[in-house]
């Protein structure tokens, strides 16, 4: 039930992000959108049809070259997106989105990117054009980022030819940010921080990290270029929450501990997204 309401709503931002905000102010948009736009333009059918009727041809056709767990996985999102697409259309577009392009760019960017990726981490598919990216990828191994940069690519530029070339630009602005939010929501709350400590203390460190902070750890054997003798470094990995606390400790401890600290992007695994020993 959680994840048909995380569905629902993914498929609603995208909706509001394209029907309340990229076609009003005639920004080029790609995907199945972008494509349905470009069919309309020569068979008069409303866009929410058109996006359906393309749909139910690239799912049939999913059907058969990729199976049914992938047709089904994304099948509720490709019915819901075009009545979603249907209602946002119906609502006037802000005035302050016409007048300010590169705003109302931005804005449909990340309404489109978080919907996405709420879509993604559901482990489900919006459909469109990945249907052809993954039956590509089956039978040709062409990665299926790609095959999606390419069809997009070429939906956006298609549209240039009725458009204006401002309309790609925005358009293109649109999937940048899109892809940038995307990257985000998927790594949201699974980031965190990994410390490289070099330290004439490492067990004292070690204990430190294992008992007061409740944080792993991992011993590297190395050679200090500078005194060409043997040490351990010192690695953890730490929820950025805890990340300021564990830095005080390590500067307690010792205060002539090298010590440096990067993002992780994403974190899986005991003690992360499995329970601890």
């Amino acid at each position: 039930m959680k994840k048909m309401c995380v569905l629902i709503i993914g498929c609603f931002l995208i909706a509001v992000g394209l029907g309340c905000v990229v076609i009003p102010c005639g920004f080029a948009s790609a995907g199945v959108t972008g494509l349905a736009r470009i069919a309309c333009s020569l068979i008069p059918v409303s866009l929410s049809v058109m996006v359906m009727i393309i749909n139910v041809v690239l799912f049939v056709a999913g059907y058969f070259f990729v199976g049914k767990q992938f047709v089904m996985k994304s099948l509720v999102c490709a019915l819901l997106f075009p009545v979603f697409l249907e209602i946002c259309q119906s609502f006037p577009a802000m005035e302050f989105l016409m007048e300010e392009k590169l705003i109302s760019a931005m804005i449909a960017g990340v309404l489109i990117g978080v919907g996405a990726g709420m879509i993604l981490r559901s482990d489900a598919s919006s459909g469109g054009l990945d249907v052809i990216a993954v039956i590509i990828e089956k039978k040709f191994s062409v990665p299926v980022s790609v095959t999606n940069g390419v069809l997009d690519g070429m939906v956006l530029l298609f549209q240039g030819l009725y458009g204006s070339v401002s309309s790609v630009v925005y358009g293109l602005i649109v999937v940048l940010v899109i892809s940038f939010v995307i990257k985000r929501v998927m790594t949201s709350g699974t980031g965190a921080v990994q410390f490289m400590i070099f330290s004439d203390h490492p067990m004292e460190i070690r204990e430190m990290l294992l008992h007061r902070a409740d944080t792993g750890v991992t011993l590297f054997e190395t050679v200090s270029g500078m005194r060409n003798t043997s040490a351990y470094t010192v690695m953890s990995v730490v929820p950025f929450q805890k990340a300021y606390e564990v830095r005080k400790m390590i500067t307690q401890m010792d205060p002539e501990a090298f010590v440096t600290m990067s993002d992780v992007r994403s974190v899986t695994g005991r003690g992360y997204t499995m329970p601890a020993v």
